[in-house]
């Protein structure tokens, strides 16, 4: 669920100091519509160009919506206008993800250029992030390391250490930032997003949600049915969010391995591995289990582990483009020497790893017994090797402050028909399995277009979705069942 973290990340947010007193106003003011604030840090998009016509604006909202009177945060907003200026949000992945350059990505896509005769690009910072009123927990450049990752468990199934590390994350979260964690959820998000239509003075706000995304706009259709136009869900969480979508991760990297199998025997010339995608499968286990025991260590003190290689398999997975990066991991373990310019660690900044955290954690309660996760690990690691038990391992979020951790809204099919679902079938983040039961909440109200593709967001350069996209968003059309594109 988290935004592209293949290159060195650098730190840099700003202060929960922007939080301030005061009355809300009766009906939410329009936005004031200038230049653009700095790009968010480590906002995947701060790759592409920025579009000169992206404009950006500030919408004040309460910090909690029980008190609407209260303190208050800041968002910041951003939108790219179109022909006929009916508001498409763009809701990217996360938690923790930036959208406030959402409508730049967006601009420089055949799809985006489309919609842009229709739609005016409406790009955010959820609340908690970047240039919206960030949240910042302070944690150490250690563990903002580790956050990069999913938590692995030791070789053996063991979990001590990341008891201790979910432990002392929780505990200065606590302590730096217990006065926002509180409002740091799903539901809060959504109401948020409502303001932002309110000051775009729409009756409707249209949205497309990815991977973490996709949860952000069920909730928000589910709480505001009648203020929902088009909704676009593209590679779903299950409808209880993302803790339940990485329970499902070991079910979705098995589901994603064939195709980067049949991948690393088709260049079996450069890596070495294998010519049979079963026999590449074979290579990985004997590969992580041989690093198990005896590390690889680097001229440059660099050491490679087979829990380098099993963190790096899921993110890499997400795009068929990096499939090199496992195969090179796995060909350097086995004792080859190859160029491989990424360091194994990275660090993310305290902000992203900080609104993750706290997202997830306060969505909904967890059990708060390690023994459990102890059991369920060593289950799920029989169940699915590839990941050996990391779906199943403890999170921060068994410790999190009691009053920060809220039950959120349910997915309901409750509301006009007006949802379209796109969903790859061999996902590695989001499992196939998972987005069933997302259609299923969503009743009626949804179809789903099944991409007979691997990797995590769908390809909207493939004819077959994008017109599926198009006709949906420009036409109005929803095919009437359920469909898959080749």
């Amino acid at each position: 669920m988290k935004p592209n973290r293949t290159a060195t990340l650098a730190l840099a947010a700003v202060s929960l100091g922007a939080l301030t007193v005061a009355p809300a106003a009766a009906a939410t003011p329009p936005l004031s519509w200038g230049t653009c604030p700095a790009p968010t840090p480590d906002a995947s998009s701060n790759t592409v160009q920025r579009d000169p016509r992206q404009q950006c604006a500030t919408l004040t909202v309460p910090l909690d919506y029980a008190h609407p009177h209260g303190k208050t945060i800041t968002l910041t907003i951003s939108r790219i206008p179109g022909t006929k200026h009916q508001p498409l949000a763009i809701g990217p992945g996360g938690p923790g993800g930036s959208g406030l350059d959402q409508p730049s990505v967006w601009s420089t896509t055949a799809v985006g250029k489309q919609l842009l005769s229709q739609y005016d690009l409406i790009g955010f910072d959820d609340r908690g992030i970047g240039n919206s009123t960030p949240v910042l927990c302070g944690l150490s450049d250690a563990d903002r390391a580790a956050t990069l990752a999913d938590p692995y468990p030791a070789p053996d199934g063991d979990i001590s250490a990341n008891v201790t590390y979910a432990r002392r994350v929780a505990a200065t979260c606590a302590k730096n930032a217990g006065a926002y964690l509180p409002y740091l959820n799903t539901n809060n998000v959504a109401q948020d997003m409502d303001r932002i239509r309110q000051a775009l003075g729409a009756r409707e706000l249209n949205y497309y949600g990815t991977s973490y995304g996709t949860y952000r706009g069920a909730v928000y259709a589910s709480m505001f049915p009648r203020n929902t136009g088009k909704i676009v869900l593209d590679s779903s969480t299950p409808p209880d969010g993302v803790t339940a979508a990485i329970r499902l991760k070991g079910e979705a990297v098995e589901t994603a391995f064939p195709p980067f199998a049949e991948w690393a025997a088709d260049h079996d010339s450069t890596f070495h591995l294998s010519t049979t995608p079963d026999a590449i499968e074979a290579a990985y286990f004997r590969i992580t289990a041989a690093l198990d025991q005896h590390p690889r260590t680097f001229d440059s003190g660099r050491v490679l582990t087979g829990n380098d290689v099993r963190v790096a398999l899921p993110p890499f997975l997400e795009k068929p483009a990096t499939y090199p990066v496992i195969a090179t991991l796995m060909a350097l373990g086995d004792g080859q020497d190859l160029p491989f310019g990424t360091t194994f660690t990275q660090l993310i900044p305290d902000n992203f790893a900080s609104d993750q955290y706290a997202v997830l954690c306060g969505d909904a309660p967890v059990s708060r017994d390690p023994a459990t996760y102890a059991a369920a690990v060593q289950q799920d690691r029989q169940a699915h090797p590839l990941t050996n038990g990391m779906p199943a391992d403890i999170w921060p979020c068994a410790f999190w402050p009691r009053d920060a951790v809220h039950q959120s809204q349910p997915i309901t099919a409750n509301g006009p028909r007006n949802v379209l679902m796109l969903q790859n079938h061999a996902d590695p983040s989001t499992a196939y399995s998972g987005a069933l039961e997302m259609r299923q909440a969503l009743g009626r109200r949804a179809e789903l277009t099944t991409i007979d593709d691997a990797g995590h967001g769908v390809d909207l350069t493939n004819a077959c979705t994008a017109g599926r996209l198009t006709d949906f968003l420009l036409e109005d059309h929803l095919p009437g069942r359920d469909t898959t594109c080749p």
